[in-house]
């Protein structure tokens, strides 16, 4: 019982928690509502709402991108993957790695903390520069293992090469959806009678 009680969180990491449920509570409630079609036009909380799932999705997908070129050292030292894992030197020559990023054990603990510590009180974009200078070496990085990937097909690589020079903040230009390489598939929108009914 005494070492129990020892590992229990002091009184100030309840409260970051508290503050951290909150938000997740917060989160969970508004993006469903964000989803309802029926929900109501704006009551003030949509807008930031949408704001934090894009700050989440961003971290999230570049979090992904970075383990996709820079596979954790289990792989490349031990060769020691779970069987749905594919990596980026997966689709190159087996001796293919990525360009090395001195920085990259940083970011990805910034990120990692980030994603853990996000709240409305902590608003990682405030570093939206920092973000910035990952966002064009992951880019850069993307281009790389493009020009080497011979395992992936004309039409994938015509697709991805399409993305990066789309998105904002490189070379290229913005294209609107009308003219994606690929459909966005719809993402299904319940409605409250939908919802009440399937409970009944």
């Amino acid at each position: 019982m005494a070492n129990a009680a020892k590992s229990r969180p002091t009184p100030s990491e309840l409260h970051e928690r508290a503050e951290r449920l909150l938000y997740e509570v917060l989160m969970l409630c508004n993006t469903a509502a964000l989803l309802d079609e029926n929900a109501g036009r704006d009551d003030g909380w949509k807008e930031l709402t949408q704001y934090m799932a894009v700050v989440e999705s961003f971290l999230i997908h570049t979090r992904s991108l970075l383990g996709f070129l820079y596979p954790p050292k289990r792989v490349l030292e031990r060769d020691k993957r779970k069987r749905t894992e594919v990596y980026a030197f997966d689709y190159c020559d087996p001796s293919w790695r990525a360009r090395p990023w001195k920085e990259i054990a940083t970011v990805r603990n910034t990120i990692r903390r980030d994603i853990r510590q996000l709240s409305l009180a902590h608003l990682p974009v405030a570093r939206s520069g920092e973000y910035a200078r990952v966002v064009a070496a992951l880019k850069a990085g993307l281009a790389s293992f493009l020009d080497d990937a011979e395992r992936l097909s004309a039409g994938a690589k015509a697709q991805l090469r399409a993305a990066l020079e789309r998105s904002g903040g490189g070379a290229g230009k913005r294209a609107d959806a009308a003219h994606m390489p690929m459909p966005i598939p719809a993402i299904p929108v319940p409605s409250r009678s939908a919802v009440a009914g399937s409970g009944s």
